[in-house]
């Protein structure tokens, strides 16, 4: 039984690209092409989103119909999940550099990259702390930031 795709967990989801044994003429949009050049099975949801440069809706409408045509299928794997103590070394990092700031930057990322803070997969944790970084005003500070916390990411 697959998940289905108004699942929280799309995010984190992966799919890989099929070759059809029927050939039919299939019509595609600039959507669906430019999503499907970027789904990669070692990829998830959130990294091909990026790539693709579309929105979580956008993707969740245009993966449907790649389903539907079945150009894409789900990949199942063991997510790793980063542990809360980097969760806590990460707010601690962000406050020294922004303030109180922090939290919301952090919020506001993981809103944007379809995340929760307790399910960070590890191999999403170095675009989480790229995008908190980017947030961050002061070259100095941005520069402390990612030093600290790149060298503390857990290795896939």
């Amino acid at each position: 039984m697959t998940m289905p795709l108004d699942s929280p967990d799309l995010p984190q989801r992966y799919f890989k690209k099929t070759i059809r044994k029927n050939i039919e003429e299939i019509t595609l949009n600039a959507e669906m092409i430019r999503l499907l050049m970027a789904i990669d099975e070692n990829k998830n949801i959130s990294q091909v989103a990026r790539a693709a440069e579309m929105n979580l809706s956008q993707v969740r409408d245009t993966l449907a119909k790649l389903l539907k045509l079945k150009l894409v299928v789900p990949v199942t794997k063991d997510v790793t999940y980063i542990e809360q103590s980097f969760i806590r070394f990460l707010k601690t990092k962000l406050s020294e550099s922004v303030g109180p700031m922090g939290e919301i930057l952090i919020e506001d990322i993981l809103d944007e990259m379809g995340l929760q803070i307790n399910r960070i997969p590890v191999d999403a944790a170095q675009d989480f702390v790229k995008n908190l970084a980017r947030e961050i005003p002061q070259a100095e500070n941005r520069t402390l930031f990612e030093a600290a916390v790149f060298s503390r990411i857990p290795n896939v």
